[in-house]
């Protein structure tokens, strides 16, 4: 039966008279987060050796762990073990009106850019609310990639026999220290889709296995899994996103999906629609323990959350610097567990065994054909400048993550908009459900926006369309201010 649960302030679990066992925090006694995930893989692991004697199935246990497991902004914890509130817990709806209070230190940042405009190469004239979508980058990222253009124009030969290689790992080295990845596992790739391509094309599948997904894929994604399944002969199991958002309602949800038939997992770490942290360590844990490959589409998450790729344990991880780390376009990583395969999607002089250097991960994935490296080679500029622009990584973390659902709060009061997860639930994006005047669709609002000087997405979603806003260093609060006015003056409402 469905385990129904909830933490109590002592961390004790309260079990429903319909559950058939229930799982104690207390029994896990003052442990860290990271000794409590390895318990986790340990009973999962060994298909309930350890869980059994403790009564805990492995889903109860991932279902628990996803609800209470710390999220990491700045470096503090907003869930403690045994602390959590009753309204993120696995079997209660989420209250869609609840905000987090911001922090009186935290405040005074959210009404000026923590970082002018004048110091990106963004036009001051336009409303930028969209980094999500295409990432922008200070000007000092903009001259560094400049620079390595041009250090490659002036002596083409000797930079690519010579100097890229090196380069390129010095690079590879400092992206991997940021995401918690090893170094000689990551590859750079032009971008996230390009990613999830090279692990889609690695995996065996055969007429009659199921692939599991969620129908909030990013498009580009799922039509790659269409694709697949209908090479192969496979078929696609799409499982809902609880809209408000639970965490451990999609986690029952997913692992009812599981079935013999399971072959591969697919899931985004942060929903592109509607911009929610989805409990992933969790997710690729009940697939991992069944011995299931998993692909992360974590597209959005380098540099809008503390990322930990290796304590996630995804088969093939992805993600992208052009977002929300501000390198320029065509900067993507791809990392691969250990033993896993890569099959590059290019074949090219990697795969020749004499071919590049001794890794051949590296060798196979690094060189695809000429092209302009300058986008990878600048990724450590781009951490490092953004970092100085927003007093380091901890400290962008929560003041974006802060500034998203002010953001938020502001355009769904003004709006008269539900709110569709907590905030805790959300990076530094968040989406608001609206209503457009008859006759109006939300690419039409969208290009009206543009041409008005306001970048922001409109979303075309099946449940309604969400506009969705995007914070970073050079925004501010007064800006949903503006941008509910301009909406309201286009004949635009909230939906609840």
């Amino acid at each position: 039966m469905r385990l129904r649960s909830r933490l109590d302030s002592s961390g004790r679990s309260q079990t429903s008279p319909n559950s058939t066992s229930s799982v104690s925090w207390a029994s896990f006694g003052a442990i860290s987060p990271i000794v409590l995930w390895a318990r986790l893989v340990i009973c999962v692991s060994f298909r309930g050796a350890a869980a059994t004697r403790a009564g805990i199935t492995n889903v109860e246990l991932l279902r628990a762990v996803a609800n209470q497991m710390p999220r990491f902004h700045a470096g503090e914890l907003y869930f403690k073990i045994g602390g959590a509130r009753p309204d993120l817990c696995c079997s209660r709806p989420v209250r869609p009106e609840y905000r987090r209070r911001v922090p009186p230190q935290l405040a005074s940042s959210l009404s000026s850019p923590v970082s002018p405009i004048e110091r990106w190469a963004l036009d001051p004239a336009v409303v930028h609310l969209n980094h999500g979508s295409f990432g922008g980058c200070p000007r000092a990222v903009i001259e560094a990639a400049a620079g390595w253009r041009a250090r490659l124009e002036a002596a083409p030969m000797r930079f690519m026999v010579l100097e890229w290689q090196a380069e390129l790992d010095r690079a590879r080295a400092a992206l991997a220290a940021f995401v918690h990845a090893p170094a000689e596992r990551l590859a750079f790739v032009p971008s996230s889709t390009t990613g999830v391509a090279i692990a889609l094309h690695s995996v065996e599948l055969a007429a009659g296995d199921d692939i599991v997904t969620i129908d909030q894929t990013y498009r580009a994604c799922m039509n790659q899994l269409r694709r697949l399944a209908a090479a192969r002969g496979a078929t696609i199991t799409a499982v809902a996103v609880p809209l408000p958002f639970d965490p451990g309602a999609l986690i029952d949800a997913v692992a009812r999906a599981i079935t013999p038939r399971t072959r591969l997992a697919l899931f985004d770490h942060i929903t592109s629609p509607t911009a929610l942290c989805l409990p992933i360590e969790a997710l690729v844990g009940l697939f991992a323990a069944r011995g299931i490959p998993v692909v992360v589409d974590g597209a959005h998450a380098p540099g809008q959350l503390a990322l930990d790729v290796a304590a996630i344990g995804a088969t093939w991880y992805v993600g992208n610097c052009h977002k929300w780390t501000c390198s320029v376009k065509g900067s993507g990583f791809l990392v691969v567990a250990g033993g896993a395969p890569a099959r590059p999607v290019v074949t090219s002089h990697g795969a020749s065994p004499e071919y590049g250097p001794a890794n051949r991960l590296h060798a196979e994935l690094d060189w695809s054909g000429t092209h302009d490296p300058s986008a990878h080679l600048s990724v450590p500029t781009a951490l490092a400048s953004v970092a100085a622009e927003g007093g380091g990584w901890p400290a962008i973390y929560q003041r974006n993550h802060a500034l998203a659902c002010e953001l938020r709060g502001r355009l769904a009061e003004a709006l008269g908009a539900s709110r569709i997860a907590p905030d805790s639930a959300l990076g530094c994006m968040a989406a608001v459900p609206i209503q457009l005047p008859p006759g109006v669709a939300p690419l039409a609002l969208e290009a009206e926006l543009l041409r008005d000087g306001w970048e922001v997405p409109i979303v075309d979603f099946p449940r309604g369309p969400l506009i969705r806003v995007s914070a970073h260093l050079y925004n501010h609060a007064a800006e949903a201010d503006r941008l509910a006015a301009k909406l309201r003056a286009l004949g635009v409402t909230g939906r609840r």
